[in-house]
């Protein structure tokens, strides 16, 4: 104890205490009135006791009910010809609708903030739903207080203060493919289909869109715009066409970006998440090819078999340029025979000399085929072509 003395008196030094003056007055004061100190002390007992009873008896009391209170933030305006932006709805676990006003409108006792323009009504006696006359911003935080007017006198919540958030700027891709066009196949360009969650600004998508080659490949023209758009459905839809395209020496890819600078006007919010894709463009050698031909026969409307010549390529193509590159051929009902073969056959029977008969004519009419036009079509007995 004496070390531990000496260290506390080293560090914090002397340490004195005088207590105050009604200390020992009412010490003297209780040994000259022994009476009325127990006096008090019963007293002061018997007010613990009472107090401590109090309290157990508060306690056994029944609660006054406390409804939950829980809101849900009205999501995306569903896209349509005409929008109908989504309500906001604050739910109860109870009945704390005022019985008059169950099913009607409320002009006051709720506040939201920031203000919008709308209705409160009361949905049911367990409903408290806002109609909005206008579509919501993108991501907004907004702060609503009910009034203990706004309720049933007899209920009480849990809270009276709540905050919801409308969604955020939203985009995504819908379309994004190499095309050919059907009336021109020498135009070629990338087209891309964007939709998103909220209003759009012309000149916000054509700052913050990019179209870039990943190979490198130079197929835009340097002096020209190398995309326009077009715009949809209240602006929420973005139609991307490419500027013409050189196709590139080697198969390379383009990607479509739109980076997460770009804002809305509802509200101001910025994109929430940058989007980009990719897109295959074919070199001059991949571009066009043929995928498969096939021949059919079908019969016509007066019921007469016709056959049919199917080419599928994997670009447009007009009819008349796959015809000028097409030969049908069309081939011999007999094997050719090996030379040193005997061409008599067996000389027992009569029936192989009807049939070498019958070649014999049937070479006649080939000879006599291949002196006249050299169509293709009239050659190989094909007098029609499909193309898809």
């Amino acid at each position: 104890m004496r070390i531990l003395r000496r260290l506390v008196t080293s560090v914090f030094g002397n340490l004195s205490w005088q207590p105050p003056g009604w200390i020992p007055a009412t010490g003297r004061k209780m040994r000259g009135h022994p009476r009325a100190t127990v006096l008090v002390a019963l007293l002061l007992m018997a007010g613990s006791a009472a107090g401590w009873h109090q309290y157990q008896w508060y306690k056994k009391q029944p609660k006054p009910v406390k409804y939950t209170v829980t809101a849900t933030a009205p999501g995306v305006t569903p896209l349509d010809k005409v929008l109908h932006p989504q309500e906001l709805v604050i739910r109860f676990n109870g009945s704390v609708a005022p019985i008059d006003y169950v099913g009607k409108l409320i002009r006051t006792g709720v506040r939201m903030d920031p203000a919008a323009d709308g209705l409160w009504r009361w949905r049911g006696d367990r409903e408290l739903v806002f109609t909005p006359e206008n579509d919501w911003p993108a991501d907004t935080n907004y702060h609503i207080a009910i009034d203990k007017s706004a309720v049933a006198p007899q209920a009480l919540l849990e809270r009276y203060k709540l905050d919801v958030k409308t969604p955020p700027f939203t985009a995504s891709f819908k379309k994004l493919e190499f095309y050919q066009d059907p009336r021109n196949p020498l135009i070629k360009q990338v087209v891309a289909t964007l939709e998103f969650s909220h209003k759009i600004a012309h000149s916000e998508i054509e700052n913050h869109l990019t179209l870039a080659m990943l190979g490198g490949s130079p197929v835009f023209n340097a002096n020209g715009a190398p995309f326009g758009v077009n715009y949809g459905l209240h602006d929420r839809i973005a139609y991307i066409t490419s500027a013409a395209l050189t196709l590139p020496e080697k198969e390379d890819f383009m990607k479509v970006a739109l980076d997460k600078k770009m804002t809305t006007p509802q509200g101001g919010a910025k994109l929430q998440d940058a989007i980009e894709q990719k897109v295959r463009i074919p070199d001059n050698y991949s571009f066009f090819k043929i995928e498969s031909v096939e021949s059919q026969i079908i019969r016509n409307k007066l019921g007469d078999p016709e056959q049919l010549l199917f080419v599928n390529t994997t670009a447009a193509a007009k009819p008349e340029d796959i015809a000028k590159s097409l030969e049908v051929f069309l081939l011999p009902k007999k094997a050719v025979k090996a030379e040193g073969e005997d061409a008599g056959g067996d000389e027992g029977t009569s029936q192989p000399d009807t049939e070498t008969d019958n070649d014999s004519s049937d070479d006649s009419d080939s000879d006599t085929e291949e002196d006249g036009p050299s169509d293709p079509f009239q050659h190989s007995g094909i007098r029609s072509l499909e193309f898809t």
